[in-house]
């Protein structure tokens, strides 16, 4: 006895080549967000090893990590100049 409720015939289950697509998309979304994170816990291992073995040593991280903001707070002014350019020469954003 159904009660006026007939289901439809499920469909195929999925195939590997869905699951694969699936995990392909997984990844890309989050492999980068997650590589940057470990990044930054081994980074911090380090210093802190470094810390604890020899302190003059840790300032080597600690110069990457202030480099790579400077290089970072660099790219951002540049990308600034050429966007303020482009408006006050009535061309399009290069950068969207």
């Amino acid at each position: 006895m159904s009660y006026g409720y007939e289901p439809q015939d499920e469909s195929e289950a999925g195939s590997w080549r869905e699951v694969w697509a699936i995990l392909q998309a997984m990844f890309a979304v989050l492999g980068p967000p997650l590589a940057i994170f470990l990044g930054a816990m081994g980074l911090l291992m380090v210093t802190f090893y470094l810390l604890l073995a020899n302190p003059p040593l840790a300032l080597i991280p600690v110069a990457v990590i202030v480099l790579g903001a400077y290089l970072i707070a660099r790219r951002d002014k540049r990308i600034q100049a050429e966007r303020e350019q482009a408006i006050n020469e009535g061309r399009p954003d290069p950068y969207g």
